[in-house]
């Protein structure tokens, strides 16, 4: 529901940042060519936005956001998506803060807000239940280092203390990539003692997808998965129809 109101947390304040301006790029752009990126860093491009503490200043101000829900809310200049970018979110005043809350409830769909934070838990709660969470340092693992999407997710699992095949990660792998044909016939052969790591390897497979194309659909097929293992941990997670679930959300 709320995919494209987007929390990126988990490494650097550069990284967050870095992450954000890609998918932002991605969002705006679409199925559009062009190199909008030096006009994008400099703040001046019109279908974009950069909020962040002003020098000297203690707190992002509700004079700010209310600046952003005048541009949301303003024709756009060109014919391109809008996009939105609160760096450092954690630096919010009280009222900002509440603004900003009603803006991700009623902003139009078709504007991404990203939100930026070293410090997740210092955001409303009511602030990040409205956005996809997505950690740049596991979700989004540096991707780029790697070919395959099989040895991604063994490294992230290892990383994990997690003991896991490559062989068993690759068949997961290669079965979403080809179109997850005969799910049923598939998950039969995924034992009982698999369904857990089966499930968080089609998770993993979505982030890396997410980190390679960084569009706003990948990003609402990661939230799906996310639920989807959230509602398998919390109440049935030897279910095979939860997995089943997964690879649907994949595809």
């Amino acid at each position: 529901m709320y995919a494209q109101n987007i929390i990126l947390y988990g490494s650097s304040q550069e990284k967050n940042l870095e992450r954000a301006y890609d998918i932002a790029i991605k969002h705006i752009l679409g199925d559009s060519i062009g190199d909008i990126r030096h006009h994008i860093l400099a703040n001046t491009y019109p279908n974009f936005l950069l909020v962040k503490k002003e020098q000297n200043a203690g707190e992002i101000s509700i004079e700010q956001i209310r600046s952003q829900i005048e541009f949301l809310s303003s024709k756009a200049t060109l014919p391109l998506n809008k996009a939105v970018i609160i760096d450092c979110a954690e630096d919010l005043s009280r009222n900002a803060a509440n603004a900003m809350l009603k803006t991700l409830e009623e902003k139009k769909t078709e504007d991404l807000i990203i939100l930026t934070t070293d410090r997740l838990s210092s955001l409303l709660p009511t602030i990040r239940s409205r956005c996809l969470k997505i950690n740049v340092f596991t979700d989004i693992l540096s991707p780029d280092s790697y070919t395959e999407a099989s040895k991604y997710i063994v490294s992230v699992l290892e990383s994990k203390k997690r003991a896991i095949k490559q062989e068993f990660v690759g068949k997961i792998t290669r079965f979403i990539s080809t179109g997850c044909k005969n799910i049923p016939g598939f998950i039969r052969q995924v034992s009982q003692e698999e369904l857990g790591n089966a499930r968080e390897i089609v998770l993993l497979y979505s982030g890396y997808q997410l980190a390679k194309t960084k569009t706003v659909d990948m990003a609402a097929k990661f939230l799906k998965i996310q639920r989807m293992m959230i509602l398998a941990r919390n109440t049935h997670p030897d279910d095979q129809s939860l997995l089943a679930g997964c690879f649907i959300l994949s595809v």
